[in-house]
């Protein structure tokens, strides 16, 4: 049963509170703002009575899933998932500093380079997410940035030097690039590629320099973190519009991923490739790549789930409606066999295996073979759309306006060109720009006021 909120105002965070203890307690305003329990609020989260309390207290680290889990129970609306990139940078700020002082216990770094570096990271504040105490005012959301001091600690600093030895090597690195890696993510989902490219390539760098002279256990988590880190750099260039960039990474992403046994990342690349092919107007290349993925051996469940969602699409641009049908209800049945709510999301394809994502997909088979259905998914898609997802968001609601105009809705049409439109002056992205100039095609035979409305502003972003 849930209790009111209390009326006694919550007990002031101290200057010195760390970004921990400040998402802690403001999970605990959120939840009593809900009228919520810990027992109530623990039970739809599905984590422990114990553990709920002692993160509200900042007694116990807060992995991203339950900090996204609280956000969306809490209708937080990403406001808990945007404070938890704080406590990603104070996390890494820790690890560094005690890395450095390991290293200076050992003789590895002199006395004076230590001062230094440890002066430094004292120094460092995070960009993106200042406390009352801290500021009079926030700084400008929309460049609330990894990218400004707090990312040159987190990509950087403690780092800046590889080891002489693979002794040296910390083997937290790994866990914190991926940790930085889903921080980056995120932060160019909201705002688009071009400011996260240069951080990404500086970063990519680092884990190849230290890669190199890695022996043993830790060279195998390192190959596969540089091609996660690689298949990002891909990503990105290709939504600048450099393929050709694009193509140096996803190579480069293979061959890291082949010698790691990445099996994973190696379906994942041919995925990539078979979506190429689609772009290019090749179903049968693209039915053969996907086809390929699926049968990699030793993938995990939730990835071959999603080369069965791109067979399924190569064979919806091929107007095979009863393959492609087979293949999405087979996507489905993996889904169901994999359990994929144990799917963590910092895994490889983890962020793409929830109910928005999976309908926006087959939604995408639809609007190629039976717009009027395809209408319905994309909406219903768009409502539950995570609201930190800008870019995709932006993608999908182009999407929504092509299947209106291809279902002769062009007023419609218009309309969620408009939208999707706001998406393009925010992230910048060429993928949206590409859905909205196809848009703009299906429209050119359409004389009307509202669609030469969309059409002006197109040409004029």
């Amino acid at each position: 049963m849930t209790q009111p909120p209390s009326s006694r105002p919550p007990h002031p965070l101290d200057a010195d509170d760390s970004y921990a203890a400040r998402l802690g307690a403001e999970i605990r305003r959120c939840r009593k703002a809900q009228g919520l329990t810990l027992k109530a609020l623990a039970s739809m989260i599905g984590f422990s009575l114990q553990h709920l309390s002692e993160v509200e207290r900042a007694k116990a680290p807060m992995s991203g899933r339950f900090v996204a889990t609280c956000d969306l129970a809490l209708e937080a609306d990403g406001s808990l998932l945007d404070m938890f990139e704080a406590v990603v940078h104070e996390r890494a700020m820790q690890r560094q500093e005690q890395s450095v002082a390991r290293q200076r216990s050992e003789g590895e770094i002199p006395d004076a380079e230590y001062e230094a570096l440890t002066s430094v990271l004292r120094l460092t504040r995070y960009a993106g997410q200042q406390h009352p105490s801290e500021a009079g005012e926030d700084v400008d959301l929309s460049r609330r940035s990894l990218l400004g001091a707090g990312v040159g600690a987190v990509a950087g600093l403690g780092v800046t030097t590889v080891p002489a030895a693979a002794r040296s090597i910390d083997p937290e690195l790994v866990s914190h690039w991926k940790m930085l890696l889903s921080v980056l993510n995120r932060h160019d989902a909201m705002y688009g590629p071009h400011e996260v490219l240069s951080a990404v390539r500086h970063e990519i760098d680092l884990i190849a320099q230290h890669r190199r002279i890695a022996t043993g256990e830790l060279r195998t988590p390192l190959l596969r973190v540089e091609a996660r880190w690689s298949e990002f750099a891909s990503w990105l260039s290709k939504d600048v519009g450099d393929r050709q960039i694009a193509e140096y990474w996803t190579d480069r992403c293979l061959r890291l991923a082949q010698e790691g046994g990445y099996q994973d990342m190696v379906a994942w690349v041919l995925m990539n490739q078979s979506r190429q092919a689609a772009a290019r107007h090749d179903p049968p290349q693209a039915i053969t790549l996907a086809d390929a993925a699926l049968r990699t051996t030793g993938t995990s469940g939730h990835i071959r789930a999603l080369c069965a969602l791109r067979v399924a699409y190569g064979q919806a641009l091929a107007d095979d409606t009863a393959s492609c049908q087979r293949s999405l209800d087979k996507a489905y049945q993996i889904l169901a066999d994999a359990d994929i709510a144990q799917v963590p999301r910092d895994d490889l394809g983890g962020q793409w295996i929830t109910h928005p994502y999976l309908l926006a997909d087959e939604a995408r088979c639809w609007l190629h073979l039976q717009p009027a259905k395809a209408i319905d998914m994309y909406e219903n898609a768009l409502r539950l759309w995570p609201s930190h997802r800008m870019r995709g968001r932006g993608i999908h609601q182009a999407r929504l306006a092509v299947a209106c105009s291809a279902n002769n809705q062009p007023d419609r049409a218009a309309a969620e060109g408009h939208k999707a439109l706001e998406f393009v002056r925010t992230t910048k992205s060429t993928f949206i720009r590409r859905e909205l100039n196809r848009l703009d095609q299906e429209l050119a035979g359409f004389d009307m006021p509202a669609v030469g409305e969309f059409r002006e502003a197109l040409a004029g972003v």
